[in-house]
């Protein structure tokens, strides 16, 4: 048979046999068998060891012709667990392991990955994550002792977990090891101290106040960059998470235009993780040729009918659709805005005409809104009938890439 270990060849006499020559063991014929045999084994192993054969190929032959099996060579790493060889430094002595499952003896906490034990706990793979029992390697997982695994605490928190906003520091650093890079919100107000803005055209001149000089700029530690005069580039937008697009009209910015290389810049860069914000509603209907020229590569547009009359005072908005930029809002004003087209998932509706559409491009969103009287912040600071300040929260949170930047509502 083969031997299970060795994988030499041994011949083993049947029981038949070997009973017979027993019973028989006082003949002459067996015993000139035995001194024939000896005289053959003797000759033989002359004549292989003359040829170099291994002591061991000697041995198993004449084992066979007493009628014995020979010893086996048993691979390192396969023999019975009573004899175990000497660890390599630094490995774990399995001399002083206890039955399958149990702690070591050692100082170290080990953890063994081996078929039919219960799964590990979550993350305490190599690359952090949830080994199966039985895959990989066979050796246990070494916990170094005096380690924070698996005590409570903030150890616990697995690496894309854990609070948003705990943070203090705008450095670029996933400091608290949640996930998400600079989510810092000192004062609590549900918008990120670090959002680096650019602004893109003119404040406009129909309400009061402005909501990216006064309610923004009290809620970042870094100043908000106009980028009027300057040839879009994905270089110019890359150090921006959020760009507002204001009235980019030729009407009130003459001579201005885009060209299909910039269109082609600003496209790129919300694929790689920006957010683009436009709005409307500052002029009459040429204004939105500008701001359609920079829409086109995202397939979304504003239509030239006029929509929400506010007759000098704010109609609002009140058909509002599940997204994460509508969580909390019932109510936005509005006033003389035109139409968002194009796909994309409509956020908000007024008289049959889509007033909101959010985009996702790649890593980045779009989101094109139907009006301007939101960024007048002091037609609806303090008013409790409409959630602006929420439906700004929530805006700036969906158009900052998902691991930068975040932060919870208030």
């Amino acid at each position: 048979m083969t031997s299970a270990l060795s994988g030499d060849i041994a011949v083993r006499p049947s029981r038949s046999t070997t009973a017979r020559s027993a019973a028989r063991g006082g003949s002459h014929r067996n015993r000139a068998g035995v001194y024939r045999g000896a005289w053959l084994s003797f000759a033989l192993g002359v004549v292989l060891t003359a040829c170099g054969a291994e002591p061991e190929q000697a041995d198993a032959r004449d084992a066979a012709d007493e009628g014995q099996q020979a010893p086996q060579s048993v691979p390192a790493g396969t023999g019975p667990l009573d004899a175990p060889e000497p660890p390599a430094t630094g490995a774990v002595d399995d001399s002083k392991s206890g039955p399958l499952g149990t702690p070591a003896t050692s100082s170290d906490s080990v953890v063994p990955n081996t078929d039919g034990m219960d799964a590990l706990p979550a993350g305490t793979g190599v690359d952090g994550s949830t080994p199966t029992p039985g895959d990989g390697p066979t050796s246990p997982l070494i916990i170094p002792p005096g380690s924070d695994f698996g005590t409570p605490g903030a150890s616990d928190i697995l690496p894309g977990t854990g609070p948003l906003g705990v943070e203090t520091t705008c450095d670029g650093v996933d400091d608290d090891g949640n996930g998400v890079v600079d989510d810092v919100d000192a004062a609590g107000d549900g918008v990120c101290d670090c959002l680096s803005i650019a602004t893109l055209g003119l404040h406009g001149e129909w309400g009061a106040g402005d909501v990216v000089s006064g309610w923004l700029r009290d809620r970042i530690t870094s100043s908000v960059t106009d980028l009027d005069d300057e040839t879009l580039t994905l270089d110019l937008l890359r150090p921006f998470q959020v760009l507002l697009v204001r009235d980019i009209s030729s009407n009130h910015n003459p001579g201005l235009s885009f060209s299909a290389e910039e269109a082609q810049a600003l496209w790129q860069w919300v694929r790689e993780g920006g957010g683009l914000m436009t709005l409307i509603g500052y002029s009459d209907a040429g204004e939105i040729n500008n701001v359609n020229t920079l829409l086109s590569p995202f397939s979304l547009r504003y239509g030239a009918d006029q929509i929400i009359p506010g007759q000098g005072a704010a109609a609002a908005i009140t058909e509002w659709f599940e997204h994460p930029v509508t969580a909390g809002v019932k109510s936005v004003g509005a006033d003389n805005g035109y139409p968002a087209l194009g796909q994309g998932t409509v956020i908000a509706a007024d008289d049959g005409y889509d007033v909101g559409i959010a985009v996702t491009i790649g890593d980045g969103h779009v989101l094109v809104w139907g009006d301007e009287w939101v960024t007048y912040e002091d037609e609806w600071i303090g008013d409790s009938s409409f959630q602006v300040d929420v439906f700004w929260q929530n805006s700036l949170r969906w158009l900052t890439r998902a691991n930068e930047c975040q932060v919870p509502a208030p």
